[in-house]
């Protein structure tokens, strides 16, 4: 009796697909571990910046456990530290309560470097307050250059710039209610059209009895038509 159990392609399908998910395991584990290894550098290294910035072992463990990108949070706290008189429990509290940490530290650093005058306190909330940091720190910056306000005041004056008008034209009219709007104004329907008399039948003559009948001018009731 012939041996055909290595012959049937089932056999050799299986084989072919159990050596196949051998090679991509041993593919896929390398890959898998250096992305392990990678994010236990990156809570390291937030740990180490926010203790060697001042910080106490409970608080940077538990910003850095709470925080999606762990070294944007420490390099935010350790450049506002570094480069400005801001302390580094303050700096730490700005940096955990916005989106963009990188950028709020630049736009701190940048508004409190580059211009006369300001309170590190209130740069800190109010770059914490934009939605856009380095744009916000830029105008800021740049208005200062040539505009002689206080800085207070272009710190709140480029912060209410960050609404826009949606109308921008003075009759503007949104494509919503132009559909609804209509372009003429409805002419209304006549009152007082009168239907001419039908013509008689053979044999018949036309009614005499008018078609309406005239308002009364005294004050009674018209006549009705019998």
């Amino acid at each position: 009796m012939r041996n055909i159990g290595l012959r049937s392609p089932f056999i050799r399908l299986s084989t072919f697909s159990l050596a196949t998910a051998g090679l991509l395991s041993l593919a896929i584990a390398p890959a898998q571990a250096a992305l392990i290894r990678s994010r236990i550098a990156d809570y390291q290294t937030c740990a180490n910046g926010l203790l060697a910035a001042g910080i106490s072992q409970a608080d940077a463990a538990s910003s850095c456990a709470a925080s999606l990108y762990p070294t944007d949070l420490s390099h935010c706290v350790v450049n506002i530290k570094n480069e400005t008189s801001i302390a580094a429990n303050d700096a730490l509290t700005g940096c955990r309560r916005v989106r963009r940490p990188v950028e709020l530290a630049t736009c701190v650093t940048q508004i409190d470097n580059l211009t006369t005058g300001s309170e590190p306190l209130g740069v800190l909330d109010y770059c914490r307050r934009s939605l856009l940091p380095t744009r916000y720190s830029a105008c800021v910056v740049g208005l200062s250059q040539e505009v002689d306000s206080p800085v207070a005041e272009l710190l709140q004056t480029c912060i209410a710039a960050g609404t826009r008008p949606r109308n921008v034209l003075p009759n503007f009219i949104p494509a919503s209610q132009d559909a609804l709007t209509p372009l003429t104004t409805p002419i209304a329907p006549p009152t007082d059209i009168q239907v001419a008399p039908t013509a008689p039948l053979d044999g018949q003559t036309a009614p005499t009895t008018p078609l309406t009948t005239p308002p009364a001018t005294d004050g009674t009731p018209a006549p009705t038509t019998p």
